[in-house]
């Protein structure tokens, strides 16, 4: 079940990346059917960041493949959108904190999580010193998907959080150079853009070669697919 989970998570961003290219232009009844089927793979798993994904790599995917270009026009579309997209997360934080109905307290909880929340998990592991190599998987690519190795950041919520059970909570944010301390200690963190930049680097080529050779065959559309689905990652 866990690989099928990985394996959801890794193709979604392309599935996505597809819909929104050129190849539905004339099939709006398609597109959209592929876009809820790609929001429902994207949820099987119960996490949230999948879901932004899709939406996020849609618009920009769309951007790109039809040269969308900024104007007044477009700009208060965007802002009209934002503030649409706003106002249903304000609603759903309100089903789940009923008290949060000051506005003031809503963008101090979104502030929190969408900003300070990706950081906090980073100093926290800087301060609790968390070490264990076996975390090393995650910074092998596509090894998720053949290892069940130990998830580092869901340790680190455990810990940090004081909690007991692991299926009841979700994971904590860091960038990568919390998890390269866990490691290997300073001499990984300072390696960390470099490897990161490696392994992308590498998922790139790599994907491309088999999506064109057994998917489009068109090199130019592949490599722009394969660019569009790994930045989800970034």
């Amino acid at each position: 079940v866990k690989a099928l989970k990985h394996l959801f998570i890794l193709i979604v961003p392309f599935l996505t990346a597809i819909i929104a290219s050129n190849v539905y232009k004339n099939s709006l009844i398609e597109r959209i059917v592929m876009f809820f089927s790609i929001l429902f793979i994207a949820s099987w798993g119960g996490s949230k960041g999948p879901l932004l994904s899709v939406f996020i790599v849609y618009v920009v995917s769309y951007s790109t493949f039809n040269n969308l270009k900024i104007n007044l026009k477009l700009f208060f579309k965007l802002l009209i959108g934002i503030c649409i997209f706003m106002y249903i997360v304000y609603q759903i934080v309100l089903l789940q904190y009923s008290h949060m109905t000051d506005i003031s307290l809503f963008f101090d909880y979104f502030s929190q999580r969408v900003f300070v929340g990706q950081m906090i998990g980073t100093y926290e592991q800087f301060n609790l010193w968390i070490k264990d190599f076996s975390y090393i998987w995650h910074g092998i690519p596509f090894a998720s998907s053949f290892v069940d190795y130990p998830i580092f950041q869901k340790d680190l919520m455990m810990i940090s959080e004081d909690r007991i059970d692991s299926n009841s909570i979700g994971i904590k944010n860091t960038f990568f150079i919390a998890e390269a301390y866990a490691m290997g200690g300073w001499f990984l963190v300072f390696l960390s853009p470099i490897w990161v930049a490696i392994n992308l680097t590498l998922s790139y080529i790599f994907i491309v070669f088999l999506m064109n050779k057994f998917v489009f065959n068109n090199i130019e559309y592949t490599k722009r697919i394969v660019a569009l689905g790994l930045f989800s990652y970034i």
